[in-house]
């Protein structure tokens, strides 16, 4: 998968368990990515083992810019801290922080720090080419 370009390695090389967390997150890569990649907005499962990623995030800043666009460009609003979220996917462009976030009246791109989203979640998240989305803001704090 990395030699063909469409796969990046996480995992610690130097970690004692190294080979493990390597053939999981292939896994998990490839279950998202080519197993199951046309599954609908909401019914798709975390690929952080054992949990489910639906709604269960907030907005933990006041500074959570939402964008229609991963380049950060086109800027919805600022999303208000504490606003629940489910995240959907996120760009592997190298180093990018834009996670595709849908909640109440929106779907928009976010810099994940500004959120509850772990770093091991994130990582996780499929990649945005991977699926179809429109991004929308018709939440009350959209401009």
């Amino acid at each position: 998968l990395e030699r063909n370009g469409v796969f990046v390695l996480q995992a610690d090389r130097t970690a004692p368990d190294f080979c493990a967390r390597a053939a999981q997150e292939a896994s998990i890569f490839v279950e998202i990515n080519y197993l199951a990649p046309n599954l609908p907005i909401g019914e798709r499962l975390s690929p952080v083992i054992g949990t489910t990623f639906m709604g269960d995030s907030t907005i933990n800043s006041n500074f959570a810019v939402g964008f229609f666009d991963t380049g950060a460009v086109r800027r919805a609003g600022v999303i208000p801290n504490g606003t629940s979220f489910t995240a959907v996917a996120r760009s592997y462009t190298q180093f990018s922080n834009m996670m595709l976030i849908e909640g109440d009246g929106f779907m928009l791109f976010i810099d994940y720090q500004f959120s509850t989203v772990t770093d091991d979640q994130f990582k996780a998240l499929p990649n945005i080419t991977s699926i179809e989305y429109s991004t929308t803001c018709t939440a009350d704090w959209c401009n």
